[in-house]
């Protein structure tokens, strides 16, 4: 399983049919609960606080460490992508053409107002 894509929170924010299968979902949903990845859910929610636009996609790589990758679409139409380590949650990298522009406050104000290390 080199790809889990999440499928049933896809699904249901975009009205799509399913991206995965029934198996991958149940695997994801069991390695979330058994405390091995944080969840989509927060990853979703921490790029909605720093960033504006939509999620269009999300994928897991089971890398060393695994790796949650997710692409929105900005207010004005460009598209960024964004790696997170899907063990803890960090954010990796994040690309895209005026980056900057979707941000909702800067990084390093983001991550002092959360305590994180800069």
């Amino acid at each position: 399983m080199a790809v889990i894509l999440a499928g049933a929170l896809l699904t249901a924010a975009l009205g799509a049919a399913p991206l995965a299968a029934d198996d991958d979902r149940d695997e994801l949903r069991r390695r979330v609960e058994q405390g091995e990845l944080v969840s989509l859910a927060t990853i979703f929610d921490w790029l909605e606080q720093h960033f504006e636009g939509r999620i269009l996609e999300a994928e897991l790589e089971n890398a060393s460490p695994p790796r949650y990758e997710v692409e929105m679409i900005s207010p004005d139409g460009q598209i960024a992508e964004f790696e997170f380590d899907a063990s803890d949650g960090r954010l990796l990298s994040a690309e895209g053409v005026n980056l900057r522009a979707m941000q909702r406050q800067p990084l390093s104000s983001a991550r002092a107002a959360a305590g994180e290390p800069r």
